[in-house]
């Protein structure tokens, strides 16, 4: 996967509920790609973004995130 197929989340989001691969910093400083899906809840009256991961972790820091594109058969 090239660099430049990663789309920095200052950018643009993907669609609501649309599983993604997501790039995140964590607190070491280290890269760490996953799955993920971006949700919009209401807190507060306010919509709110925020990425879980399959298992259903809400993860935080994500900085970029790519489409997932299948192999042809």
């Amino acid at each position: 996967m090239k660099s430049k197929y990663w789309i920095s989340v200052k950018d643009k989001l993907p669609k609501l509920d649309e599983r993604v691969l997501v790039c995140r910093k964590l607190e070491d400083g280290s890269t760490y790609v996953d799955f993920a899906m971006r949700a919009s809840r209401q807190i507060h009256l306010h919509d709110i973004d925020i990425w879980y991961t399959e298992e259903g972790w809400d993860i935080e820091d994500v900085t970029h995130w790519q489409r997932i594109i299948l192999p042809k058969e």
